[in-house]
């Protein structure tokens, strides 16, 4: 059942943040954005959806991350425990060859009390325990909540390239997952969005203000971009099955 709350949480609160955003037209009829059959002028339909959408605020883009936060903060001695110092530390390096965060990952995954949130928690470093409940939250802003601003413009574009700003650099600084290649690509992912962002932002810049903007280059730009990145990951993949290294970091562990 988490799981698929996890899954179903983007598109069932994009969903519901539809039911609030209206469009005012030149004739003073206001309409819903997400249905221009529906008015938003003191009709009682639109009433029952925005109240219906309130509730479902509580239950999936509040929830659901609440209930995840509470699990895995509960849960976060055994994710992340107190590193042991002096002669405990060199010991238990010494026994088994790994550092005390490749223990702790070994020692999580053996651990059948919390593997009923593992799929929060199994791609990320001991010290980034909470890390997916941040990744839950920008999903959310970049699904949800920009429908609240008036879609296409360039205020969205801007809102959508900040979040992503922000969240790259906390990206960046904590460097959550467990393995390099997956840190490398998630840097990769979120330049890729920011680069996207940007380039449909200078297109509405150019467009409005009648600014010299090559729509060609900009878009062999953006092909470039994602291609790039599409390339980097397959290659990698490719490069680790061929020399049988699996995943990096989770294989070393394994043997």
């Amino acid at each position: 059942i988490l799981s698929l709350m996890y899954v179903c949480l983007p598109g069932a609160s994009a969903a519901i943040f539809a039911a609030f955003p209206c469009d005012s037209l030149d004739d003073g009829s206001v309409w819903l954005k997400a249905d221009y059959s529906i008015s938003c002028l003191n009709n009682p339909r639109h009433e029952t959806y925005v109240r219906y959408a309130i509730v479902m605020c509580l239950i999936y883009p509040i929830g659901i991350p609440l209930v995840y936060t509470l699990l895995l903060f509960s849960q976060r001695k055994k994710l992340n425990p107190s590193k042991p110092t002096g002669n405990l530390a060199r010991l238990a390096a010494n026994r088994t060859g790994m550092n005390w965060e490749e223990q702790v990952i070994v020692n999580r995954e053996d651990d059948p009390t919390i593997q009923n949130t593992i799929f929060l928690w199994g791609s990320y470093r001991p010290k980034a325990w909470w890390y997916e409940i941040f990744e839950c939250v920008r999903r959310l802003a970049l699904t949800g909540a920009l429908v609240f601003v008036r879609q296409g413009s360039q205020t969205q574009i801007a809102l959508g390239c900040m979040i992503c700003i922000c969240a790259g650099l906390i990206f960046a600084l904590t460097w959550p997952y467990a393995t390099f290649r997956d840190n490398v690509l998630g840097i990769l992912s979120h330049c890729q969005l920011i680069g996207t962002l940007f380039s449909a932002m200078m297109y509405k810049l150019g467009k409005n203000a009648e600014l010299a903007y090559d729509q060609e280059a900009s878009g062999w730009m953006l092909i470039a971009l994602n291609a790039t990145v599409l390339l980097i990951i397959l290659g990698w993949t490719a490069f680790e099955v061929l020399i049988d290294e699996g995943p990096g970091l989770r294989s070393r562990e394994k043997q």
